[in-house]
């Protein structure tokens, strides 16, 4: 299991799940079109 966060909250959920599931960074942009997530 791999949970994406925000990446401002990765520190923060890291430290807080279990080192059996896993922590990705999850970015976005607020324009509608384009490589920002």
């Amino acid at each position: 299991v791999v949970v994406g966060v925000p990446a401002i909250y990765l520190a923060y959920a890291t430290s807080i799940l279990p080192d059996t599931i896993g922590v990705a960074a999850q970015n976005c942009w607020k324009v509608a079109k384009g490589a920002f997530t």
